[in-house]
């Protein structure tokens, strides 16, 4: 079933791990990996970054990097696929429209800094931003980022999210897309995370 957060201003997120010691997952940033998940998001009051999933601890300080949908105005027009490499840069994808209460399938695919967007399944753009290495306060959140204000908070539904320790094809994205939001096919690549099924390992935090 999906995760249902919000409204923003709940901060409601899921927190896996308490420090960086023994992650449950570590991705260097000279490495490969593809992250993607769907959402149906609810529509924001003022400008946000819905967050799937982040890593690194609060405001940036140990780096890491974040995947979101970036929400420019209330009205969900000139929105991006966001992959922010914390203190270093916030990287959007071409811009397009949001149709909020509706499912959509988001994707990005890392490269040692090599950054490429889909949605929906399909490719929007690529950009070049390397991120940090976490430090030892870093940790996995799901929803959210550690430390983030209302601006980084889900508000809506996520669900199917996955991360595979390297780059997948345009057409293993899109046979995820494809599927239905609670039973998602599953690509040809080693999974590192079915992030739905690693929650009850974490904690679910509301400040």
């Amino acid at each position: 079933s999906a995760f249902d957060y919000g409204p923003s201003t709940d901060d409601e997120y899921f927190e896996i791990g308490f420090d960086n010691d023994n992650p449950v997952m570590n991705l260097d940033t000279t490495g490969n990996f593809t992250v993607m998940g769907w959402m149906n998001p609810l529509a924001p009051t003022v400008v946000r970054s819905y967050k799937i999933l982040s890593t690194g601890s609060i405001a940036g300080a140990d780096r890491g990097w974040g995947f979101a949908l970036r929400l420019n105005n209330t009205a969900g027009t000139g929105s991006s696929v966001r992959f922010t490499t914390f203190g270093i840069a916030d990287n959007d994808s071409m811009l397009f429209d949001v149709t909020f209460g509706a499912w959509m399938h988001l994707a990005a695919t890392y490269s040692n800094g090599l950054i490429t967007y889909y949605l929906n399944g399909n490719v929007l753009d690529s950009d070049f931003s390397a991120f940090g290495n976490e430090g030892l306060a870093g940790r996995l959140v799901v929803g959210s980022r550690a430390g983030g204000n209302d601006a980084d908070q889900m508000n809506g539904m996520l669900d199917g999210i996955r991360v595979y320790d390297e780059v997948l094809t345009e057409a293993q994205i899109r046979e995820a897309a494809v599927g239905s939001v609670s039973v998602v096919p599953e690509p040809s690549a080693a999974a590192l995370g079915l992030i739905a099924g690693l929650v009850w390992m974490g904690s679910r935090r509301r400040r």
